[in-house]
């Protein structure tokens, strides 16, 4: 039983280490980062900076430590294409926009790393100085509140971007597949092993359940999404286009008819 924990442990936090690189691509891909909300890798960020602090504060293998700091880095560059390709794609100017964008995307990526850095730095320290290695202490069950926490209330600003757009647009699906692989595989480790925290399995089942309901959404809201209008665009188009030669076909016909009244009175002066 203990073999088959650690084995599904480590095989969840290999695509909990990941699970973001689809996302990664799709928004250098398509450089666009509408859809996806800043507040949830923001938050989700939060999240994994004390998912590492508990980690690190009960010793846990290096593994453990590596994990959410992994996350951390992607979300964080997740956040970074945030910053940068929604700026861009609002200037009139793309090449003053792109130049200002860089700068800025560094100075606010910056700041919100160093913030980060500090906090787990900090954290970690203190509770490492006063020797806060049980899961059952106060200061580690806070700490596991708020890595939970932070994790599910950053369901809500991705929520209603999904709500306002009315449809999932910016998510990479594949990242919430192997995101609810990852929530699945913690959950049975978790399941298997001898010391269940209830905190930690209400994470995860919400991680898997909010998953599950974006994917769902990107299906059902398919069909309403923008990319569904071109037929009526070009049908639109195509009428205009019969329409046009027919108004020009007029116009013409009128210019005929004033160069010939403009002719015949011509010819009556000269009579």
């Amino acid at each position: 039983r203990s073999v088959a924990e650690s084995a599904i442990s480590i095989l969840a936090l290999v695509f909990w280490s990941f699970q973001l690189t689809p996302q990664v691509y799709k928004n250098y891909k398509t450089k666009s980062t509408e859809g996806l909300s800043t507040l949830l890798l923001l938050s989700w960020s939060l999240g994994s900076v004390f998912t590492a602090i508990g980690n690190i504060a009960e010793r846990f293998p290096a593994i453990y430590i590596i994990q959410p700091n992994l996350f951390l880095i992607f979300s964080i560059s997740c956040y970074a294409q945030c910053v940068f390709y929604r700026r861009s794609n609002d200037g009139d100017d793309d090449r003053l926009i792109v130049n200002n964008d860089y700068l800025r995307t560094i100075i606010y990526t910056s700041i919100v790393s160093f913030i980060f850095f500090v906090i787990e730095i900090s954290f970690s320290f203190i509770l490492l100085r006063t020797k806060t290695t049980n899961a059952s202490s106060w200061p580690l069950i806070l700490i596991n509140c708020a890595s939970a926490l932070f994790f599910i209330i950053g369901y809500i600003p991705q929520y209603y971007e999904i709500y306002k757009s009315r449809c999932v647009e910016g998510i990479s699906l594949l990242f919430m597949s192997i995101d609810i692989v990852g929530a699945l595989l913690s959950i049975i480790a978790l399941a298997l092993s001898d010391n269940f925290e209830p905190i930690t399995g209400i994470s995860y089942i919400a991680v898997a359940v909010f998953d599950s309901i974006i994917v769902i959404l990107s299906f059902i809201l398919k069909s309403s999404s923008p990319s569904s209008l071109p037929s009526s665009s070009s049908s639109s188009s195509s009428s205009s286009s019969i329409i046009l030669p027919t108004h020009t076909k007029l116009k013409e016909e009128d210019e005929d008819e004033d160069e010939d009244e403009a002719d015949d009175e011509n010819i009556h002066e000269d009579a």
